[in-house]
Parts: structure tokens; C-alpha cells; sequence
């Protein structure tokens, strides 16, 4: 359906990042989307409140003669 809205779980995964060969903690947040979604967004503008930790996401369209 158009428009349907579904929760989905994302999941805070802590992994570390090696600079100058020293090791950081470094954070990701890991989102399982529908192939259907996948085959038109490029990517995601992510905005990111660090007062309340919300989290949101704008679909960057994939250009209309472009394939992957």
C-alpha cells in the first residue's frame, strides 16, 4: 500500500575505527529496509538531534537512468 508505515527495530552496533594506528569506539545504527525501497533511494540525508538522540532520515531519490 502507498503511504503504509511500518516500525521497524534498528539496531545501535559499536565497532571500532584504527586512525594513525590508534583504535576509537565508533558507532553505527543498522536499518533492514525492503528491497523496493533499496532499488529507488541512492542514499539518506541523516539529521541527528544529540539533545534527544532522534534519528531522521530523508531519501535521497537514485537518478532515474542510473543502475547499480
Amino acid at each position: 500500500m502507498p503511504g503504509e508505515r511500518r516500525e521497524r527495530l534498528a539496531r545501535v552496533v559499536r565497532t571500532t575505527k584504527t586512525v594513525r594506528g590508534r583504535r576509537y569506539p565508533s558507532y553505527y545504527v543498522k536499518i533492514d529496509i525492503p528491497e523496493r525501497i533499496a532499488e529507488r533511494v541512492e542514499a539518506y540525508r541523516v539529521l541527528v538531534d544529540e539533545e534527544t538522540g532522534r534519528i531522521t532520515l530523508e531519501p535521497i531519490p537514485r537518478s532515474r537512468g542510473e543502475e547499480s
